[in-house]
Formats: C-alpha cells, structure tokens, sequence
C-alpha cells in the first residue's frame, strides 16, 4: 500500500538518483496489512459503517481445497512487501493507510 503523492515521490527519486540504474525497487509506506485493515479502511473512504457480519475464512478454505483455487490463497494469504531498498535511497512515506482514510474522492 501506498498513496499516489509517495509513489510519484519515489519514481521521481528513483529517476533521478545513479545508485537505481538497472535496480528493481518496491514501494510501500512501510506498515504491513491484513486485507481485514483494507477492507475496513475501503468502508471508512466510502463513509459507510463496516458490516458486522462476515463470511467465516473456513468456508474459503474448503472452497479452496474443493476447486484447488490459488486465488482463494491469495486473497487471504499473507504477502508482505517491504521498501528496504528504496529506503537506502533516502525515500520515507509520508502517508499512510489512515491517512488515505481521510482522503475524499
């Protein structure tokens, strides 16, 4: 996750610094999410109260073992991606997901 003024800040470093040449960099604000904290932080933009009822993940679960559905995993899988590297470059997040809660479209 990160905001668009951060990504474009970081591109901008990227395109400008000698140490990137030919380098692969991740991007992110530095926190990790579940997609329990997205979904939340989608219902918040949106202005909306979180629904309190929930599909229980077992349920995904057989789904997934039936249909040997990757997409089931990958949803509800952990993937974390950190911005280590970019960080050696100088670049720090100035947004976060909270912040982006308070972002109106």
């Amino acid at each position: 996750m990160i905001h668009v003024d951060d990504l474009v800040r970081a591109i901008l470093l990227i395109a400008e610094d000698d140490r990137a040449i030919g380098e692969i960099f991740i991007a992110t604000d530095g926190t990790p999410y579940s997609s329990r904290d997205i979904y939340n932080a989608m219902w918040n933009v949106l202005g909306k109260s979180i629904p309190k009822w929930s599909v229980p993940k077992l349920l995904f679960d057989m789904v997934s073992l039936i249909s040997s559905c990757t997409k089931v995993n990958k949803l509800l899988g952990d993937e974390c991606y950190y911005s280590k590297k970019l960080e050696k470059l100088g670049f720090k997040a100035q947004k976060t997901l909270k912040d982006m809660n308070e972002t109106v479209f």
